[in-house]
């Protein structure tokens, strides 16, 4: 303990010095945490917005694309297929459940999605208030929505065509309030859910040969749950040699998308690899100076009965405390950080959570004192070798 109280008088010693030195690391912890808590959250979120769904079925393309589209609503759609295939893929005694997903309109932006109530079981959620949807032009809002326009039960509102804001508005085809759903961090919050058919009576009077008749309708993808596990390895196989669709896994091609987040976070987990490194050379040469000027306290020491481990065992704390400083006021400001972030439209969409530490944050604090003790190592060194007798008569 008196080595420590010690330590900490060098270090207060020159205030300015240690500060810099601990700041350096400071920002590579801080860069470290907000890597770890941001691949945390997309990670999370993927996880949630893909719900229970096992496939999802839509026209060629890109399967990512698809994934995207038509589970996470963050693209546009690969295209239509044939609202038949609800019906073939529901034959399949592979398969548990089949939910048809009709994109193409919104409302200030929010995707309406056409489809059945089946859709929420993915998510096994139900309606806080009002009913699930059950006749066209009839829509259940998802919490943010209702929230963000300020629409409760009985109101009407205009769909608009496209998948963003601005398009051309079905004035003659008014949607009525009948539900909202529960916040559930997941993608469902930012959506509108009404019958297929109300996609379809829409996009009638525009003249879509989709909406025309019943043997030429179509729907953007279905979302599949598998009976049994025989399905993992079969129905994607079978429904993309076998048909004209395309089967993407969301287990599959969300590992794929995390792979590809990943390549843009390598780059910054190697700059913050850097800057702890910097910092660490950091302290290795303040402790080396620090050596320098206090090589006669050194001495003092040792005449007045401190061993060369004692003297050894100080210079090692010094290095030890100076990074758990930098690890500690890196952590809180990272998380500092993180509290802001999570206020804004980016940090709420991703699910970023200020104070929930990973368990990773706390290996970085952990292994602070052994960095400390490593970059301190040489100075250590030369404290031991101190000839006591060589700097006293230098006085």
């Amino acid at each position: 303990m008196r080595t420590l109280s010690l330590a900490a008088r060098y270090i207060v010693y020159r205030p300015g010095l240690a500060f810099l030195q601990s700041l350096l690391l400071a920002f590579g912890v801080v860069l470290a945490v907000l890597l770890l808590q941001t691949q945390h959250a997309v990670e999370n979120r993927l996880g949630r917005d893909g719900g229970s769904v096992d496939l999802v079925v839509g026209a060629k393309g890109s399967g990512m694309q698809l994934l995207l589209s038509s589970l996470y609503h963050v693209d546009a759609p690969t295209g239509n297929i044939p609202f038949t295939a609800v019906a073939t893929l529901a034959q399949n005694p592979l398969v548990q459940t089949t939910v048809p997903v009709a994109l193409g309109d919104s409302v200030a932006g929010y995707r309406i999605v056409g489809t059945t109530p089946g859709y929420l079981d993915f998510y096994d959620v139900t309606t806080r208030t009002g009913r699930l949807f059950a006749q066209p032009f009839e829509a259940l809002l998802g919490a943010q929505v209702a929230l963000n326009l300020g629409l409760g039960l009985a109101d009407t509102f205009v769909g608009t065509h496209g998948l963003v804001a601005g398009g051309e508005a079905h004035a003659s085809h008014p949607y009525t309030v009948v539900g909202i759903l529960p916040p559930t961090g997941t993608v469902i919050d930012r959506l509108v859910f009404t019958p297929v058919e109300s996609v379809w009576d829409a996009h009638a009077d525009h003249g879509h040969t989709h909406a025309a008749a019943p043997d030429t309708r179509a729907i953007t993808a279905v979302l599949v749950g598998y009976r049994s596990p025989v399905a993992t390895l079969r129905l994607p196989r079978d429904i993309n040699s076998q048909t004209d669709w395309q089967a993407a896994s969301p287990a599959l091609e969300g590992a794929r998308l995390l792979s590809l987040f990943g390549v843009g976070l390598s780059s910054l987990q190697v700059l913050a690899g850097v800057l702890i490194v910097l910092a660490l050379v950091a302290n290795f040469i303040g402790l080396m100076t620090l050596l320098q000027e206090r090589l006669y306290d050194l001495a003092l020491l040792r005449s007045l009965g401190a061993t060369r481990r004692k003297v050894f065992g100080l210079v090692l704390a010094i290095g030890a405390l100076l990074a758990v400083d930098g690890a500690l006021m890196g952590w809180v400001l990272g998380h500092g950080l993180l509290w802001g972030l999570s206020h804004t439209v980016f940090g709420q969409e991703l699910g970023l959570v200020a104070f929930m530490p990973l368990n990773a944050e706390f290996c970085l604090i952990l292994l602070a004192p052994v960095a400390g003790m490593v970059a301190a190592l040489w100075p250590a060194l030369r404290a031991y070798r101190l000839s006591v007798a060589d700097v006293l008569s230098q006085r």
